[in-house]
């Protein structure tokens, strides 16, 4: 029991190197990267969304941004990945997905009403939006899991969260997720900033985090 105790303690500290982040520009890439790349900047690990643990299956999120869009690349663990879907605009959030929230920071300090959320497939890289996003987005499944990698336009961002775009580098608000099905037992929901909502709730914007740009 000491030895938890002290576990949750460490997590707690290293958390709270990350209540903002600077994200570093992507290393220079002929076409759009579909997996992580050196030099990225690591979140730290997905606790569930009660944030009183880590998840049971480990999600490695990295990101970057060349000037123009943020890239996030997940790297999943799931020893069964399930998700039967296909085609547009289907219920994603009930079985293996990652997710991103983004919206633009106007520093007003009020929480953000509007902001963007775009959910990925574990396989198909599928949008849950199937418009011309301008989105690129590959999905795939790897051993022991699936990796998951999109490159959102700040145009994107700008427009959802309602706000007049920028010749300069915007600051941001977001949060990562993770849904993981198990089908003999619970859905587990796992993030970068806990929302702790019971029962769980990603749509929680005063939960979102500061996310920076390095110029």
């Amino acid at each position: 029991m000491k030895t938890f105790l002290l576990l949750v303690a460490f997590i707690v500290l290293v958390r709270a190197d990350q209540k903002s982040i600077v994200v570093p520009k992507c290393p220079a890439t002929p076409a759009f990267p579909t997996a992580p790349q050196s030099g990225l900047l690591r979140l730290t690990p997905f606790v569930n969304d009660s944030g009183n643990a880590l998840a049971k299956y480990r999600t490695a999120a990295s990101v970057c941004h060349d000037g123009v869009s943020l890239r996030i690349f997940y790297r999943v663990s799931d020893p069964a990945v399930y998700n039967p879907l296909s085609g547009c605009n289907t219920a994603l959030y009930d079985y293996d997905a990652v997710e991103t929230f983004l919206a633009i920071d106007d520093e007003s300090g009020k929480v953000s009403k509007k902001y963007l959320e775009v959910e990925i497939l574990d396989f198909s890289g599928q949008l849950q939006d199937c418009n011309a996003t301008g989105i690129k987005h590959k999905a795939s499944i790897i051993r022991g899991g699936y990796q998951a990698a999109l490159e959102i336009p700040f145009s994107n961002i700008y427009r959802a969260s309602g706000v007049e775009p920028s010749n300069k580098l915007p600051k941001l608000l977001g949060n990562f997720f993770r849904i993981e099905v198990d089908k003999k037992g619970p859905i587990e929901y796992s993030c970068w900033s806990s929302t702790f909502a019971e029962p769980a709730c990603f749509h929680k914007p005063a939960y979102f985090r500061k996310i920076r740009l390095q110029q």
